[in-house]
């Protein structure tokens, strides 16, 4: 063989225990880069895909108490304003013979598209929503070890009541259980439809100018802007993007040092 290729096979061969070391540690440095490099990409599409393809809104409104259909027009006419989707939420327990989860119930229009439900099996949204269905997240789900098709018991103020389990979605926050506003509408009695939350889509620049003008509705406690709560989660995930990008220098020192400690041993 010649000079150059008969002395790297001859220091792999000749210390066996220094070769199987550096081989084990090649590959722990190449997980370490992957599990820095993996988990960086993830959180970022993580943020991106909910805040861009899941949620659609702008703007979203707490009210503290129910308001009439008549002010959604209201809403819906301050300037600036483009699109207007009612909801109620109210807290609630979702029960069966396997425990108890504490959820925030959301009740949505079946045709609205500010909030795009990442419903499993690819079922429609108003399928998943239909009348006597409880739409509930997969980690609700797993927990009470229920499946589409099984009943539960959802209990609020309004007393409590079996639903279907409608459909499975997964959601950033796992605490959250979505109806129909009809279904809840019935349940509760209402002679007219109410809503107590808002979701908005508004003119770019106009955000402060609107939520002035919302605040002198009655009974408003919040307005969210979407855009502030991404930045708020980005700001939380500082430290630990930080923290494994200093990962990420390690593990690729590592492999440096272990490369060229293998190449230059005699």
């Amino acid at each position: 063989m010649p000079f150059w290729l008969r002395l790297p096979l001859r220091n792999v061969v000749r210390a066996r225990r220094r070769t199987l070391s550096t081989g084990i540690g090649v590959i722990f440095a190449f997980v370490l880069v992957m599990m820095g490099w993996s988990f960086i990409q993830s959180m970022s599409y993580l943020l991106d895909h909910n805040f861009n393809d899941v949620e659609r809104w702008d703007m979203s409104v707490t009210f503290n108490q129910m308001l009439p259909q008549a002010e959604l027009g209201k809403l819906a006419s301050v300037n600036g304003v483009k699109q207007v989707v009612p909801a109620v939420e109210l807290p609630a327990t979702v029960s069966n013979p396997n425990g108890s989860k504490s959820v925030f119930l959301t009740a949505l229009p079946p045709d609205q598209s500010m909030h795009n439900f990442q419903i499993e099996g690819n079922m429609p949204q108003a399928e998943a929503l239909g009348p006597g269905k409880v739409m509930l997240t997969t980690r609700i789900a797993d927990d009470l070890g229920v499946k589409v098709g099984d009943s539960v018991d959802v209990e609020t103020a309004l007393g409590k009541k079996a639903f279907a389990v409608g459909g499975l979605t997964t959601e950033l926050s796992p605490s959250y259980a979505f109806m129909s506003m009809a279904e809840l509408q019935g349940w509760a009695g209402a002679q007219q439809p109410v809503f107590n939350f808002v979701y908005m889509t508004v003119d770019a620049g106009r955000g402060n100018d609107i939520e002035m003008a919302i605040y002198q509705f009655p009974g408003t406690t919040s307005v969210q802007f979407k855009s502030t709560i991404e930045n708020d989660w980005s700001s939380l995930l500082g430290f630990f993007n930080l923290f494994m990008r200093v990962i990420l220098v390690f593990a690729l020192a590592l492999s440096f040092a272990l490369r060229f400690n293998s190449h230059t041993a005699t």
